[in-house]
Formats: C-alpha cells, sequence, structure tokens
C-alpha cells in the first residue's frame, strides 16, 4: 500500500466518533461527510489547503445538483474499483450526495461522518441499508496526481 494510502486510513480513523455537525471540520468536535474527506486529504497533504464550500444543509433535495459530484470530479481521478484510502461519492435518489472514505476493499469498509447517527464511524457498505443498494452507482476515486 502506498504512503499517502496508509496515511489516509489513519487520518480517517482518528476522526471516528467526532460528532456530526453540518458544515464543521474539527476533529473531536463536529464534522459532515464532505468536510470530513477534505480536511483528512488536506491533513496529509494530497488536497490542496482549501476549506471545503459552505452549502446548505438541503441541497441534496433539489430535483437535479451537481454540487457534491462536481466538487469531486473537479479534486479526484475516478477509479474503477476501491483500493484502501480512496474517496467513494454515492448516489441518493437524483444527486450524489454522501462522501467517505474506504479502509478496506474487501468487504468494503467505509469511514464517514453520518448524521443518521450522529457522529464519524467505520461501516460496512454492504451490511448498510444506506450504502448496500448504492454501491453500483457510487464513484470511487483518489486524490488527483495520486496512484
Amino acid at each position: 500500500m502506498s504512503e499517502w494510502r496508509a496515511r489516509a486510513i489513519i487520518e480517517a480513523q482518528s476522526w471516528i466518533g467526532t460528532p456530526f455537525h453540518h458544515g464543521a471540520d474539527l476533529k473531536g468536535i463536529g464534522v459532515d461527510c464532505g468536510q470530513l474527506v477534505f480536511a483528512v486529504y488536506r491533513n496529509i497533504g494530497v488536497l490542496a489547503d482549501e476549506k471545503f464550500p459552505s452549502y446548505d444543509p438541503r441541497w441534496m433535495l433539489a430535483s437535479e445538483n451537481s454540487f457534491l459530484e462536481d466538487l469531486f470530479r473537479a479534486r479526484f481521478d475516478l477509479a474503477e474499483a476501491p483500493q484502501p484510502g480512496d474517496a467513494m461519492l454515492f448516489r441518493a435518489g437524483r444527486n450524489y450526495c454522501h462522501l467517505g472514505i474506504v479502509t478496506t476493499p474487501e468487504p468494503l469498509k467505509i469511514i464517514h461522518a453520518a448524521s443518521e447517527y450522529g457522529f464519524v464511524l467505520e461501516e460496512e457498505a454492504a451490511q448498510s441499508s444506506r450504502f448496500a443498494r448504492r454501491l453500483a452507482e457510487a464513484l470511487i476515486g483518489r486524490p488527483k496526481g495520486q496512484k
């Protein structure tokens, strides 16, 4: 496993237990799914030192909104199969609206900030009703320039 992948997993694991809080990116204090992914890659030096843009927590209710997909595609190279340290973007309804970081590809486990649980956790995707039916449509990516 490459160094950046190992560092991404260690950094993501250090966020486990952080309360879910829309728009925040403070480890141990509060974070949402997009802020978590940006913070992890930013903290290990593979994503530009930029803040995740602020957004309305109900943005995904719009009939068609590619806000998160556009951010993802601009910063990540798409991959065919998940590897440890990759990011995954999941669709719910018409929009891609949830991000996580892969820790193991088989069984697929991700670390994500989940509003329904109220904190950051590692979860087996196939065991989660949130992810199991959405795996086929998920986008997989690694920060641009990383192998």
